[in-house]
């Protein structure tokens, strides 16, 4: 998988499988010049249809 297909996935389809309970818990940032990495767990509950 590409990083655009991987950012599509999370920007566009990722609502369609993953409906309720939505929890984001942010783990850490970094950065290092022009670079940032942003580091989480996301827990979903899934469509059961």
């Amino acid at each position: 998988m590409s990083r655009k297909q991987v950012a599509d996935f999370i920007a566009h389809d990722c609502g369609r499988f993953f409906v309720a309970d939505v929890n984001i818990e942010f783990t850490g940032v970094y950065g290092d010049g022009d670079t940032v990495v942003v580091e989480e767990r996301t827990r979903r509950a899934m469509r059961t249809n």
